[in-house]
């Protein structure tokens, strides 16, 4: 009877602390839960506030150097103007010096691409897109186009941002690593999947030790865990990379 008892007893005790052990492990869950919540919304703060500074300073940039650029553009064709009708040789140099501006220019612009896809509306991705493929085979020298079947709307302005910046730095990686002679972006939808696929010829992806020291794909696996969206890198088949980053566009209004 006593052996029953202190058997019962025992196992009394070991409910009792399992019940411990187990409101213990609750309160850290939910502690460490917190935790998580509280970074991811740090982490999304700090993606936030670098957009908006990249905002603030393609603005001043605009507005403040962009004007003066525009004033010594037209001073210097003016200037070079002079120069040819007076076939003086300086003309040539007025010219070096007129394409200079140009050029900083359209840097000034280029930065500003930022901008206009925060400013702009739904479909202003699609257009986004369309301008890096075009800047992109305008400064590197190669093909690089941009498809989409149909128009492809994003009510998610956030989501928008995050996929062109992950559209910016797939093209950026393959033309400083890849070495292609062609990039593919492609924009497309099924129903509320929004799918980016970013695919080049070059020399695929580098081995691991190098991908380790590189911050590019990590900010782009980032950049989708924050919309949850699923990141897919991998070398294609006949060589080159392909990029491929889907999104649920849950806010998306009914037709």
């Amino acid at each position: 009877m006593k052996e029953g008892e202190e058997l019962k007893k025992q196992c009394e005790q070991l409910m009792a602390r399992a019940e411990e052990r187990e409101a213990e492990l609750k309160v850290i869950k939910e502690h460490l839960l917190r935790e998580i919540a509280g970074r991811k919304r740090l982490e999304k703060e700090m993606i936030e506030i670098g957009e908006r500074e990249i905002r603030r300073i393609g603005y001043e940039l605009h507005d403040g150097l962009g004007q003066i650029l525009a004033g010594l553009s037209l001073k210097s064709h003016g200037l070079e103007k002079v120069l040819k009708e007076k076939k003086m040789r300086e003309a040539e140099e007025a010219f070096s010096i007129t394409s200079l501006i140009d050029r900083a220019k359209e840097h000034i612009r280029v930065l500003m691409q930022g901008n206009m896809l925060m400013e702009g509306d739904q479909d202003s991705i699609m257009l986004s897109l369309q301008e890096l493929a075009s800047r992109t085979a305008r400064d590197f020298n190669l093909s690089c186009h941009f498809k989409a079947g149909r128009p492809v709307t994003i009510h998610d302005k956030t989501a928008s941002i995050h996929l062109y910046r992950i559209a910016q730095e797939s093209v950026t990686n393959a033309c400083r690593h890849g070495n292609p002679a062609h990039i593919e972006i492609i924009l497309a939808r099924e129903k509320d999947r929004v799918i980016l696929t970013v695919n080049d010829n070059g020399t695929g992806i580098p081995d691991e030790g190098e991908r380790k020291k590189g911050l590019g794909l990590k900010i782009m696996q980032y950049r989708a865990n924050m919309i949850g969206a699923s990141l897919d890198v991998r070398s294609a088949v006949n060589g080159g990379t392909g990029v491929t980053c889907m999104f649920l566009d849950r806010s998306r209004e009914e037709d």
